[in-house]
């Protein structure tokens, strides 16, 4: 009878673990340093094949938004090109072109300045006297004269 009960405690001991791989069974042996690794290679080598399509799909996805990014400004000037020519956003949303998010920048129209090596004529500054000590004319330096 010690046999069969032998037996029955040793089921008891038997257990069945997904984590391991389907129909595992544990021996009541501590597995070697080896088996831990190459379960645990195993198991890192499932979660590395399951992130590929994830990995590839997430590279192109970034090279799509940096090109929609550098089509943002390009289409801004379309749209005003559009609204320029005729047509009210009501239509152009009929057609499927939405309001873009990013407009064209507007230059502010100032007046010209002058070239810098032009010479300036009719300046006010121009009209105006230099200040300060009027420079001697044909006056020796160094002959102590003084007027």
């Amino acid at each position: 009878m010690m046999r069969g009960h032998k037996r029955s405690v040793l089921r008891c001991f038997t257990v069945r673990s997904a984590s391991f791989g389907e129909g595992h069974v544990y021996d009541r042996r501590m597995p070697s340093a080896d088996e831990i690794l190459q379960r645990m290679r195993a198991i890192q080598e499932r979660r590395e094949e399951a992130i590929r399509p994830l990995l590839a799909l997430l590279a192109e996805r970034s090279q799509l938004l940096k090109k929609l990014e550098e089509l943002k400004e390009p289409y801004g000037r379309a749209y005003v090109m559009a609204e320029e020519g005729g047509w009210t956003p009501e239509e152009l949303a009929a057609l499927g072109a939405d309001e873009p998010v990013k407009r064209p920048r507007r230059r502010k129209r100032t007046a010209k300045k002058p070239a810098a090596n032009a010479p300036e004529t009719g300046s006010p500054a121009a009209a105006v006297p230099a200040q300060g000590p009027a420079p001697a004319q044909d006056a020796p330096v160094g002959t102590g004269s003084s007027d």
